[in-house]
Order: C-alpha cells, then structure tokens, then sequence
C-alpha cells in the first residue's frame, strides 16, 4: 500500500460557510465519504483536517494513486477545490533511499 497526501482548497466564494449550493452538496456528500473511502480501497491515516485557509489536507493509504484519484472524481470534491495528490513514503524508507545516494555537494 502506497501513502498520499490529499490537499484540497478553494477559493472563499466557493466555500461551503458561504455557498449555498456547496454547502448542501458539502453536507450530502460528507457523511458518505468513509464508504465511499472503503469501497475505492482509500484508508484515511490522518484527517481530512479543514483549515480556516479554505484548504483541506488527509494522508491515506491506497493501492495505487488511481484509487485516490478516484475518491476525489466520485465524492465531488473535485467540483469547488482544486485537489492535490502527492505521493509519500515512510520515513523509514525515505531514509533507506538516501543513505543509498552519494552527496552531490
């Protein structure tokens, strides 16, 4: 299982304290989002953690980058935020890579 990061944000007029529409769309979709995780194979680590910044930020574990991308195309998410996928490793294994690598400097 590969770790991601998923940053959403938007801009404040598309924020659900002040949209209407994304609100109820927000409060529909909320609720269904740990089953929606489940049946993609997407295990919430961390989060969603929502910021007064208008961004969203969860670290998951999924099989593949396709499963996470799928979460924010089905959800809506992807609707009123830009979304940001980023792969990550453990910091056991980042320092694994390193200690593989001569200094360049």
């Amino acid at each position: 299982m590969e770790q991601f990061a998923i940053i959403a944000s938007h801009p404040p007029d598309q924020c659900p304290t002040a949209n209407e529409t994304i609100r109820k769309l927000f409060l529909n979709r909320a609720p269904e989002m740990p089953k929606l995780a489940e049946r993609l194979g997407v295990e919430y680590l961390a989060g969603p953690i929502i910021s007064t910044e208008h961004k969203s930020v969860a670290i998951v574990r999924a099989k593949n980058v396709e499963s996470v991308r799928n979460l924010a195309i089905e959800s809506g998410m992807i609707q009123w935020n830009t979304v940001e996928i980023l792969h990550g490793v453990s910091m056991d294994q980042a320092l694994e890579e390193i200690n593989k690598l001569k200094p360049i400097y």
